[in-house]
């Protein structure tokens, strides 16, 4: 086993060309097709035969050329062959091109609204092609952009990559066994790590490794990246459910009037709060909003079933970091297993200089291999290691199984806030049979600010809180009983009560905000204040707060400054 010290023989290793980086076209090209099929071998596969033809070695030419040698790569791509194809290509679209659809998505709806605007079209409520312009035309420029961003801009913006598929020869026997001994010094040598999460990530020993590695070599153990192959999916769907949502709600909207129905509950709310302009403002705004929940109970199933996949696989991840055992790894190729046992015991022995370790080599073979009960302590460091400080910051990053980011909920109500958001606009209303003066305004300027401020904080502050209400709903609903039947009924009317309550919360705002707009003094504006107050709190609850539960304090000591922390996070390459 040879020691490769930075920079003399690590250098080798790059003037001989074997370390290549890739580039996201070429991993995006053909739909991921690049994630088709795994590895042919590893270490010990490489090693066992040469019996390959010339036709079929250069087979595997092309797309190793597709490379180019380097010195070191911004992501080196951590993940498993067992798992499908398209999630990992919609996982790389995610990473690669989810913040290009969202600035894409903002330019072409601003774009369409001042062209509306410029055209001089008076009427835009009411008009057919109001909800293809403002909502579906956004919605599939960001699901083009979601999948082809870096085919559009060029891959301007795009870090350079490492993935074992491209950057190690699949057919060049003797090539690619020296490529996969020197897979550790290609860890080290990258700026962060990308690991593609499935349900048997922790159970693959090469995984196990390049983790290991990553983390002992890393400038910050902040470069390592989760990305669960669950992820992208579940957002993609979620937002093409809002969709449907909204889509339903257009529908009702065009040829329903409930205007009477709307009376007659302001009657209602007069008869208990006493009759009153305030309370008939109050009252008729928040009616105008609460009912279109309806709209969205015909998701409420596939929602359920969706959220039900979701928390699955987020409780799998972290059960599976809780019991995490090196010594159960599994390998194609048991011939690896010692060398790559040796690697991360190495890594993770106390007082371990800097260099980076090939596992599989020839040279220094005089080298004394640590005593075994060293070896175990090492390797039961690296247990404490994920069992402990890596699954905490897990949780402190995306969560446990009834969370979800907030920037996620603001992406999956994407369709909604680009049909919501033509309310704020100067020519939503203009000439309309809702003008200025039906909702009790002076002027289309005023109503516009006051529409504005409502349908920002109701965006902002109501609509996000569906998701985790509906994840602490299912969450009790798993302890009420075994039976499947039972669970998916309670599972459905959860789902409806999670979107009832989202929009109750908006129409408390669009109500308190016309109350206060249409007739100010300072004691509304308290009550005002401390309503929202609330909705923020409510939203901290779910989403600002983190648990940290780091367990076993056995920690390993990383390479780095001293304020150095192991973190988690999910980053997006989008051009920033």
């Amino acid at each position: 086993m040879v020691r490769l010290r930075h920079p003399g023989s690590a250098q080798v290793l790059c003037d001989q060309g074997l370390f290549r980086a890739t580039s996201a076209l070429q991993i995006l090209s053909g739909l991921g097709k690049v994630f088709a099929e795994g590895l042919t071998g590893v270490i010990g596969a490489a090693q066992a035969s040469d019996a390959l033809g010339t036709m079929e070695a250069a087979a595997g030419d092309t797309p190793f050329m597709g490379t180019e040698p380097v010195n070191q790569v911004e992501v080196f791509i951590s993940h498993t062959w067992g798992s499908a194809r398209w999630q990992k290509y919609m996982s790389m679209c995610y990473f690669l091109n989810l913040g290009l659809a969202v600035k894409a998505t903002a330019i072409v709806w601003l774009l369409a609204i001042t062209s509306l605007a410029l055209s001089q079209v008076s009427i835009l409520c009411g008009q057919e092609y109001l909800f293809p312009i403002i909502t579906e035309l956004p919605l599939l420029v960001f699901f083009m952009f979601f999948f082809f961003g870096q085919h559009f801009c060029g891959q301007l913006w795009a870090p350079s990559f490492w993935l074992d598929k491209l950057c190690i020869h699949q057919t060049k026997e003797e090539l690619k066994a020296q490529q996969v001994a020197a897979l550790p010094v290609f860890v080290a040598r990258s700026s962060r790590m990308l690991v593609l999460w499935d349900d048997s990530y922790f159970e693959r020993l090469w995984c196990n490794m390049e983790m290991a590695t990553f983390a002992k070599y890393s400038e910050s153990p902040e470069k390592m990246e989760f990305l669960p192959l669950w992820l992208a999916p579940w957002l993609l769907s979620s937002m093409l459910l809002d969709l449907l949502g909204v889509t339903l709600l257009r529908l009702t909207e065009t040829f329903l009037t409930s205007e009477e129905h709307v009376e007659v509950a302001i009657k209602y709310g007069e008869m208990l709060f006493g009759e009153s302009y305030e309370v008939s403002v109050f009252c008729h705004s928040f009616l105008e909003v609460f009912p279109d929940f309806v709209c969205y109970l015909p998701v409420a199933l596939p929602t359920l079933l969706s959220f039900r996949n979701k928390i699955q696989a987020h409780k799998l991840m972290l059960e599976q970091m809780a019991t995490f055992e090196f010594r159960n790894a599994k390998c194609s190729v048991e011939a690896d297993r010692p060398l790559v046992e040796e690697q991360i015991a190495l890594h993770f022995q106390p007082d371990q200089d800097t260099e980076v370790i090939v596992a599989g080599s020839s040279e220094n073979a005089e080298q004394e291999v640590e005593p075994r009960a060293l070896r175990a302590e090492s390797l039961e460091r690296f247990n404490n290691y994920v069992q402990g400080p890596l699954r905490a910051v897990v949780l402190d990053c995306i969560g446990d199984t009834h969370d979800v980011p907030l920037y996620l909920c603001y992406l999956c109500f994407l369709p909604m806030t680009t049909y919501n958001a033509v309310t704020v606009s100067p020519v939503a209303f203009a000439e309309c049979f809702s003008s200025a003066k039906t909702f009790g305004f002076s002027s289309r300027l005023d109503m516009c600010i006051c529409f504005g401020l409502a349908f920002v904080l109701a965006q902002l502050l109501a609509y996000p809180v569906t998701f985790p209400v509906l994840l602490h709903l299912l969450h009790k609903v798993e302890r009420v009983s075994e039976a499947f039947s039972i669970r998916l009924l309670l599972g459905v009317i959860a789902s409806g009560f999670a979107y009832a309550y989202a929009f109750f919360c908006s129409g408390i705002i669009w109500g308190a905000t016309f109350v206060l707009w249409q007739r100010f003094t300072p004691g509304r504006l308290v009550a005002y204040i401390l309503v929202i107050a609330i909705l923020v709190l409510q939203l901290w609850f779910f989403f600002g707060r983190r648990r940290r539960a780091f367990g076993s304090c056995r920690c390993v000591e990383y390479k780095g400054g001293e304020d150095s922390k192991p973190f988690l996070a999910v980053h997006c390459y989008d051009g920033a």
